[in-house]
Order: structure tokens, then C-alpha cells, then sequence
């Protein structure tokens, strides 16, 4: 076990891919309800994935998170996998982001 001040590391299976990517995302439910709301993915892995938005979710939740614009010739430099355009994702944690006049939320999601 590695620590750092005392609190446990914990060690990536697979690395994260830095982007600035637009998402839309929603809770997973079978009424459709829930409102949905714009973001940006930070980072992705071939395992989940890190959102920054301005609705707080609560971990557990299941949201339908969709990629809504590539960058043109994106996908071309990224590894083996890139990042699912859509899919359902757990929330795992979540912290509000520091300053700023409307709160924002930073999202850690795993994928299915």
C-alpha cells in the first residue's frame, strides 16, 4: 500500500487521456425524467472518466453521458481506444470546484 499524508494512493489501471471534450449528461431512468445538463470531460480512460459541470449528482447515480462535438482529427492522435460517444456511467465521487460565481461540480464516473 502507498500512502502520501497519510491517505492511501490509489493506482490507475489504465492512464488518463487529457481533453476538453463538450458532454450532455442525465440520471438513467426509466420515467426520462431528470434534467440534463452541458459539461466538459476532463479526462477519459478506456475504464471511466472525470466531467466538470454545474449540477451536483449524487454518487451512485446513473447518468447517460453523451459526447456532443469531437474535435476535428481528434481521434486520430488517441490510443487504441477513444472515448465511448455515449454510454452509462456510475458516479463514484463527486467535490464542488472552488470559485467562480456559479457553483460547478467535478464528476469521477466508471463506464460499462
Amino acid at each position: 500500500m502507498n500512502t502520501r499524508g497519510g491517505k492511501e494512493l490509489i493506482r490507475r489501471i489504465e492512464p488518463r487521456i487529457p481533453t476538453a471534450v463538450p458532454v450532455n449528461c442525465r440520471p438513467f431512468a426509466s420515467s426520462h425524467t431528470g434534467r440534463s445538463s452541458h459539461g466538459v470531460m476532463r479526462n477519459f480512460s478506456g475504464g471511466g472518466l472525470y466531467i466538470e459541470t454545474c449540477r451536483a449528482v449524487r454518487a451512485g447515480t446513473t447518468l447517460i453521458v453523451r459526447i456532443i462535438h469531437f474535435p476535428c482529427g481528434w481521434t486520430d492522435s488517441l490510443p487504441e481506444h477513444g472515448p465511448r460517444t455515449i454510454c452509462l456511467a456510475e458516479v463514484k465521487w463527486q467535490k464542488q470546484l472552488p470559485g467562480g460565481p456559479v457553483p460547478r461540480y467535478g464528476i469521477g464516473l466508471r463506464h460499462w
